[in-house]
């Protein structure tokens, strides 16, 4: 039995002295400094066996790497950890991927139509519910409200204010918080009809939806059946119109502020001037964007299967100061920017038509 053990250990121990440790140091990729840890790797010294490479090749859904094995065995799959397939898909997520406002390549002239088309955006969006009609319409028609909160902590250090209790405000430009959104009919009908009162109660409570309490409840420490909408929160039912059609104006004021920043794939910019009456209008035109004003007020003439869209000079702001915006008009030629900037006019225009009488 002895001499047994005395075999194994003097065997093991040749085994392991073959063997040179070796110490190496793990570098951060992104900072290249090394790690605070080392990691024991162990190396052949020179003249010892080693095996050749052995061939691999993909599987047949592409997912893996297999080896392949001699006398027609079965191939084995690489371990995860070795498979450069599986470590590429894993480390997909740190790739840069293309951003929203890249150019239309690859697509189809259909899909091309699709994408400069404001109205197949309005019902490519989310379906949501309207919580006065109770109707599921694309978000695009409805207008979202958000709940902010009271700050029970120290003071912001940015200096804004917070509000002393909860109250329901229109989030279509800013920070947005999906998780608590609730919305309403886009129309200004339908806003207008929040600040009518249900007998003794108002109607706007039933923009705060069930996850508005329950945050509320976490923070006030309240059980849910104690939270009161109607006593708890705050709507400024009378601004509230103004105030949702000055957020569809600062959308429509930021988009038209990005398509004067970009260009087409053939490098011409997306914002042109209109030219003078009687000159052709650009191929590639997407529509017609005219600043009212006392100047130009009435002058405007209409071009036939083209969308054109009016706005005041106080809703573009600084924007109306531009060049371009001070002669007759601008034209925005087709771009993924000017179909956001479509989709906000059309959207504005949709919150201040009226819907005529018996409709």
């Amino acid at each position: 039995m002895a001499q047994n053990t005395t075999f194994i250990l003097d065997s093991l121990m040749r085994h392991v002295t073959r063997l040179k440790p070796q110490w190496r140091l793990h570098t951060s990729r992104r900072s290249g400094r090394a790690d605070r840890h080392a990691c024991f790797t162990t190396a052949p010294r020179s003249g010892a066996f080693e095996l050749p490479p052995q061939p691999t090749a993909s599987s047949e859904d592409g997912g893996r790497t297999i080896r392949t094995r001699q006398h027609t065995n079965k191939s084995l799959p690489l371990p995860p950890i070795l498979d450069p397939v599986l470590t590429e898909n894993r480390e997909g997520h740190a790739a840069a991927k293309p951003t929203s406002l890249s150019e239309d390549e690859g697509l189809t002239d259909y899909q091309k139509a699709l994408q400069g088309n404001p109205f197949a955006w309005a019902l490519a969006t989310p379906i949501r519910q309207c919580s006065i009609t109770r109707v599921r319409l694309p978000s695009y028609f409805l207008i979202p409200f958000q709940s902010e909160l009271p700050w029970l902590g120290a003071e912001p250090a940015n200096g804004n204010t917070q509000p002393a209790v909860p109250r329901i405000v229109p989030a279509i430009f800013g920070v947005k918080s999906k998780a608590t959104q609730s919305y309403a009919l886009g129309t200004r009908e339908a806003i207008s009809s929040l600040a009518v009162q249900d007998g003794k109660r108002p109607r706007w409570p039933v923009l705060v939806n069930i996850y508005m309490e329950r945050l509320y409840a976490l923070l006030m420490e309240k059980q849910m059946h104690n939270v009161k909408p109607p006593k708890e929160w705050h709507c400024d039912t009378e601004n509230l119109v103004q105030q949702v059609r000055d957020q569809l104006a600062r959308d429509v004021k930021h988009c038209l502020a990005q398509c004067m920043r970009a260009r087409t794939a053939g490098k011409d910019r997306v914002v042109a001037s209109l030219s003078a009456e009687g000159e052709s209008l650009p191929e590639d035109l997407a529509c017609i964007v005219r600043i009212e004003n006392e100047e130009f007020k009435g002058q405007a003439e209409t071009h036939a299967h083209c969308f054109e869209y009016k706005v005041s000079e106080k809703d573009v702001g600084n924007l109306a100061n531009s060049r371009k915006l001070k002669k007759r008009g601008i034209v925005l030629r087709k771009h993924v920017t000017a179909t956001y900037a479509m989709t906000a006019l059309e959207r504005l225009r949709d919150f201040e038509r009226t819907d005529e009488p018996g409709l």
